[in-house]
């Protein structure tokens, strides 16, 4: 249509990335979150900034590493967006305001709310006349954009069951209609959102819900890891689920267990700690580097089950430790409590 060339490349490579970047004179790329990621703890080079790329367009990418990123490679302009397959609304942050996703209201106009929820009983919380709660800044909630002739939404083909679960009424007024997107943003100034999480990308510990993304924000902050994969596990005489942590390791690095253990202990709350850890020898993604959680779920922390090398924050030494299976025999018999 604008007379653009388009390079792909059959596989994504975070080491020949920038080579690539410069041989075709690429001055953009489209983007998910976690493919910057890998390029972000990718060792810095000399000729980081030495490309003729001008702006990324996506989505997912965390404030933790918005700004240096940027700095680091040199980019004029990060348009971060968000949007349903559906087609039902969407966001752009045209203004590059690190983290944001985009405003839901600009004067008169709004394309949602984001309203106050309960994850522990997944429901939207209301007031004493059932309506929903709109959060305030600095809130969590569920994202909920407006059904209008403006934002209509037409629904599944096929599949009424889906289109109407997809549908809420009388959500802050009677008459009124909106679709549940299904994720937790949190409301900024200025009608600015974040992402938070995709509802269901959470576990409950020890009483409390546990954000699978936020805990993998600050894993990845530590040096030497290229990713980490979150979720929770479920473990005998225990409620709820502990955090576990698939790590996969830039190439060349070796994990320093007691600075690691450092690193989280001193940065995650003890409720939300990944008491398991298991090293990949490959990041366990789909080609969109969608996490594969319920593969790994299924797999759980048994060693002999689970080909990679496993450890546990073993609360007697306050350390991760190899889980053997002496030690999971003691975790399985409630020997060991955390």
């Amino acid at each position: 249509m604008h007379g653009a060339t388009l390079a792909l490349r059959r596989k994504f490579s975070a080491s020949n990335f920038w080579d690539d970047i410069r041989l075709y004179n690429a001055t953009l790329f489209i983007y998910i979150g976690e493919l910057l990621r890998y390029l972000h703890n990718h060792p810095e080079q000399p000729d980081d900034r030495d490309n003729p790329l001008e702006n990324i367009m996506g989505n997912g990418l965390r404030i933790d590493y918005w700004e240096a990123f940027q700095k680091r490679f040199g980019i004029k302009s990060i348009i971060e967006g968000y949007g349903a397959t559906e087609g039902v609304g969407g966001l752009v942050n045209l203004t590059g305001v690190p983290g944001m996703i985009g405003r839901i209201g600009l004067g008169p106009i709004r394309l949602g709310e984001v309203a106050r929820y309960d994850l522990e009983n997944e429901r939207l919380i209301t007031d004493s006349n059932g309506f929903s709660q709109k959060c305030a800044v600095g809130e969590n909630g569920m994202f909920l954009i407006e059904i209008n002739p403006r934002n209509p939404f037409s629904g599944y083909k096929g599949n009424r069951a889906a289109t109407n679960d997809k549908i809420i009424k009388n959500v802050f007024k009677p008459g009124d209609r909106y679709f549940l997107s299904g994720d937790l943003f949190k409301l900024h100034k200025g009608n600015y959102v974040s992402f938070v999480d995709r509802l269901g990308d959470t576990f409950k510990w020890k009483g409390e819900v546990v954000s699978t993304n936020e805990i993998a924000d600050v894993i990845n902050g530590y040096q030497g890891i290229e990713d980490a994969n979150v979720y929770g596990v479920s473990v005998s005489h225990c409620e709820g689920r502990a955090g576990m942590a698939a790590l996969t390791i830039l190439p060349d690095e070796k994990m320093d267990w007691d600075q690691f253990t450092a690193h989280v202990t001193e940065n995650i709350p003890v409720y939300a700690r990944p008491y398991f850890v298991r090293v990949c020898s490959e990041n366990d993604a789909t080609t969109t580097f969608k996490r594969v959680k319920h593969t790994l779920q299924k797999e759980g922390y048994r060693p002999g089950s689970v080909k990679d090398p496993l450890f546990f924050l073993d609360t007697r030494e306050n350390r991760y430790v190899s889980l053997t299976e002496k030690l999971y025999g003691e975790i399985e018999n409630g020997e060991i409590k955390f």
